[in-house]
């Protein structure tokens, strides 16, 4: 599910897959201002989207989005690029308020539980491309899961 395909995430101002990227390409430019793109993962979601029904799975996910936009209080853009997947760009700093918007994402369901991680990309100096940008954080969430493959030598 992305916010084209979810009214209530659009109606929260959740930019989808290809807003998000333009907003990258603008971000990466040299000489751009600072932005910090944020990038949250969810451990334990695909249990959880398989255990629900549909409409139960899409729910769930405009809470997830609802939550972060809450969380960031307008102080950065938030996006679903994909179903499960949620952004955000923060012009400038982060601010002293980060460090509690990935406790905002966590939810229990009886025996399952979705628990988030997050990693930032600071624009431009770490990513020439949005690409680039979305590859390194990934990155960076799949080695804090431990789930990331050694580089062969």
């Amino acid at each position: 599910m992305t916010s084209r395909e979810s009214p209530a995430l659009r109606a929260m101002g959740v930019m989808n897959w290809g807003e998000m990227m333009a907003d990258l390409g603008k971000a990466v430019r040299p000489g751009s201002p600072r932005t910090v793109l944020a990038v949250f993962g969810f451990s334990g979601l695909k249990d959880y989207l398989e255990t629900l029904s549909t409409p139960e799975g899409d729910t769930l996910l405009v809470r997830l989005g609802a939550r972060l936009t809450d969380a960031v209080q307008g102080k950065a853009r938030v996006y679903a690029p994909r179903r499960g997947e949620f952004c955000s760009l923060f012009d400038g700093d982060l601010g002293a308020g980060w460090i509690t918007v990935p406790a905002a994402l966590d939810e229990e369901a009886g025996l399952i539980g979705v628990n988030t991680s997050s990693t930032i990309v600071v624009l431009p100096g770490e990513a020439s491309t949005p690409t680039g940008a979305m590859r390194l954080a990934n990155h960076r969430l799949e080695a804090q899961s431990g789930s990331l493959r050694p580089d062969p030598a």
